[in-house]
């Protein structure tokens, strides 16, 4: 049985020692082919957002919701559909919980 216990929390440690790795090569080997810091900042930024606006066009396509009018109703339809897409229990609901903390709302 406790083995079973064991088998969730050693998926997640491999999972992030595996992430940590694989980003340290990336990093190093960007660090080999820009001599400049700024040039390596830039491209990681570039990668990064690239990443991101795949992330956005897979979230949309997979989820069936419409165009959000501000910013508050972006926070509550990503805090609904969290759950569905990557498989998470939403700490907050919405952007109602984000009001005190964030700026942005």
């Amino acid at each position: 049985m406790s083995r079973q216990a064991n088998r969730g929390t050693e998926s997640k440690k491999m999972s992030s020692e595996l992430f940590t790795l694989t980003y340290g090569a990336l990093v190093t080997q960007l660090c080999k082919d820009y001599e400049n810091d700024e040039d390596v900042n830039k491209q990681l930024d570039k990668m990064g957002y690239n990443i991101g606006v795949r992330l956005i066009e897979d979230f949309l396509a997979r989820s069936n919701v419409g165009r959000c009018h501000d910013f508050r109703e972006t926070a509550d339809v990503i805090a609904k559909e969290r759950k569905r897409f990557l498989g998470k229990q939403n700490d907050r609901e919405g952007a109602a919980s984000c009001t005190d903390t964030s700026p942005l709302l």
